[in-house]
């Protein structure tokens, strides 16, 4: 006779892996303009939200300023920021939509 909390535990494991969404994963950006990544072998080109802020044209190089300290900052903000083809970013997939939550790098 099989133990009725162990039956209880495996429906119960069932249903929740139903009820689960996906994953986050890792994806790489292959184009910009259209915005396009790589999840897995599927090139994703729809149904894709980013923050703006990391598809900004800013050139930091045009400013102008005296500040060298404030311009080197910018430079660093920018670079850890803003997206580039071949960077990877981290998605998190809900439904037939695609949130690209941030750029990532290994360390």
């Amino acid at each position: 006779m099989s133990n009725p909390y162990v039956e209880l535990t495996k429906i119960m494991e069932q249903r929740g892996a139903t009820l689960n969404g996906y994953d986050l994963e890792v994806a790489k950006v292959i184009n910009l303009s259209p915005l396009t990544i790589k999840v897995g072998e599927v090139d994703v080109s729809v149904n894709l939200s980013v923050n703006t802020l990391m598809l900004i044209d800013a050139k930091v190089d045009e400013i102008i300023t005296e500040e060298t300290g404030l311009k080197e900052a910018l430079k660093s903000i920018l670079k850890a920021v803003l997206i580039e083809v071949g960077d990877f970013v981290i998605v998190q997939r809900v439904g037939n939509n695609f949130y690209i939550l941030g750029k990532v790098v290994e360390i």
